[in-house]
C-alpha cells in the first residue's frame, strides 16, 4: 500500500472490489480524464485509472461531436463538453453506420485509454504534426446515445457534479482488517491458480506418459498376442498330430482286434464241432452198448465182470442201501 502525508492511500488492485466506482460508469468530464492518474494496475486485463484514490475503469461522457476522422478501421470522434478541453472517442468502423450530427449532444459510455506519450520533439507544431494536449488520452467508445434536448444535457452535467461532490469529492477508506481479509483472499487465489497449473502441466505429462506407456504396452500386449497365437498354433499342430497318431493306432488296433476275432470265431468253431463230435460219439456208443444188452462196449467186454458178478455186487448194494 502507497501512502503519503497529505494525499490518500492508493489502494492495491485486490482491494479495487470495494471500491464505489470501479463497477459503475463515472460521470466525468473531459478535464477530469485528462487529469486521471495511472498507477499501472489492471482489472480483468484492461488499465484501471486513479481519480485521487479512486480506481476508474469505466466513464460517462456528455458533449458535443464536433469532429469525425476516419482510418482504416476506425474512426475517431472529438468531443466538446466545455469543460476547457477537447477528448477523442475511437471506435472501430461498423460495415454500414449513420455519423451523428456535429451539431447535437451526444453522451457516450466510454472506456479510458492513454497513449505513450511520444518522444520530445525539438521543433514546434505544425500543420501536419500539431502539438495538442488532448492527443495523449483517448477513450474507446462503447456506447453513443443522442441527447435530444438541452434539459437532457443539463441533467447530465447536474449527475456529473453530484458525482464529484459526492463521490469523487471523498478520499476512499479501506479498514486494515478488509484488506488484510481481501489480501489473503488474492494470495490464496494466486496459489490455487499456480497449483491448478502445476495440476495440469502434471496431468498433461501423465497423459504423454500414459499415452506412451500405453503404446508400450500395446506393443507388448501385440507381441505377446504373437507368442500366444504360436504357441496354440504349435498346441493346434500338436494335437493335431496326435489325434493322427491315436486315429492312426486305432486303426491298427481295429485291425488286430478284428484278426483276434476272427481267430476266436474259428477256434470257438473248431471247439463246437469237436465238442458236437464227442457227442455223437458217445451216443453211437450208447446205442450199440444198449444193442448188445449189457450197455457195454463191445470191443472191451472182456476186460469186464461177468453178469452175475455184476448183479451180486447189485444186489449186495441195494441191500445196503446205497
Amino acid at each position: 500500500m502507497t501512502s503519503g502525508t497529505s494525499n490518500p492511500p492508493i489502494y492495491p488492485d485486490y482491494c479495487h472490489e470495494l471500491s464505489p466506482t470501479i463497477k459503475r460508469w463515472c460521470p466525468l468530464r473531459a478535464t477530469d480524464i485528462h487529469a486521471l492518474d495511472s498507477w499501472e494496475m489492471f482489472n480483468n486485463g484492461r488499465p484501471v485509472y486513479h481519480h485521487g484514490n479512486h480506481p476508474v475503469k469505466w466513464v460517462r461522457l456528455t458533449g458535443v461531436i464536433v469532429a469525425v476522422d476516419e482510418f482504416y478501421g476506425r474512426k475517431v470522434f472529438t468531443l466538446d463538453d466545455s469543460s476547457g478541453m477537447c477528448i477523442e472517442c475511437t471506435c472501430p468502423t461498423p460495415q454500414s453506420a449513420t455519423l451523428p450530427s456535429d451539431t447535437a449532444a451526444a453522451r457516450s459510455t466510454v472506456i479510458v485509454t492513454r497513449n505513450k506519450p511520444a518522444a520530445q520533439q525539438t521543433e514546434g507544431p505544425t500543420v501536419t504534426n500539431p502539438k495538442i494536449p488532448w492527443d495523449e488520452v483517448d477513450v474507446e467508445m462503447i456506447k453513443v446515445e443522442v441527447l435530444r434536448s438541452t434539459d437532457q444535457e443539463v441533467r447530465c452535467w447536474d449527475e456529473v457534479l453530484a458525482f464529484r461532490r459526492e463521490v469523487l469529492g471523498v478520499p476512499w477508506v479501506v479498514s486494515v482488517e478488509m484488506e488484510e481479509k481481501y489480501k489473503r483472499r488474492a494470495m490464496r487465489e494466486k496459489r490455487h491458480e499456480k497449483k491448478g497449473k502445476i495440476e495440469d502441466g502434471k496431468r498433461q505429462k501423465g497423459t504423454e506418459n500414459s499415452r506412451g506407456k500405453s503404446d508400450m504396452r500395446h506393443k507388448r500386449g501385440a507381441t505377446a498376442q504373437d507368442v500366444q497365437a504360436k504357441r496354440r498354433q504349435a498346441v493346434r499342430t500338436e494335437e493335431q498330430g496326435g489325434q493322427l497318431e491315436k486315429k492312426n493306432k486305432r486303426m491298427v488296433d481295429g485291425r488286430e482286434g478284428a484278426l483276434h476275432e476272427v481267430s476266436e470265431g474259428l477256434r470257438r468253431e473248431r471247439k463246437d464241432r469237436e465238442r458236437r463230435e464227442r457227442h455223437e460219439h458217445k451216443a453211437k456208443r450208447r446205442k450199440d452198448g444198449v444193442s448188445n444188452g449189457d450197455g457195454l462196449d463191445p470191443a472191451n467186454k472182456a476186460n469186464y465182470p461177468s453178469l452175475a458178478v455184476r448183479r451180486r455186487a447189485a444186489g449186495k448194494y441195494d441191500a445196503l442201501g446205497i
